[in-house]
């Protein structure tokens, strides 16, 4: 049973070594590893594991909402042009205010 432990945490290290360049520390761990897995090594090495993958989640959660928001302006853009060519086609003069005060630019 312990070689299914070592294995795993050897892969897991291993990615982190190929993604970060670092193994952050569970190389060392992997040579505490016994039978049964006394010391509880395998949760000390996921609680590092998750951590650093929950790290990049949050990144990449902050990345697509960043880009959502882009994509939300440009829509409130394009739906306040149109508003401003329907009214001067209407033979209505726009004014600097009228723009300035419908400007919308959206945070979800």
């Amino acid at each position: 049973m312990a070689t299914n432990n070592k294995a795993k945490i050897n892969f897991q290290a291993e990615l982190l070594i190929k993604l970060h360049s670092s193994d952050f520390g569970i190389k060392a761990l992997v040579k505490n590893v016994k039978s049964g897995d006394p010391e509880n090594i395998e949760a000390r090495v996921a609680r590092i594991y998750c951590k650093i993958f929950s790290a990049i989640a949050n990144f990449a959660e902050n990345v697509l909402q960043k880009i959502k928001n882009i994509f939300l302006n440009y829509g409130y853009i394009v739906l306040r042009a149109m508003t401003a060519r329907a009214i001067c086609a209407t033979g209505y003069i726009l004014q600097l205010e009228f723009i300035t005060i419908t400007g919308i630019i959206h945070s979800a």
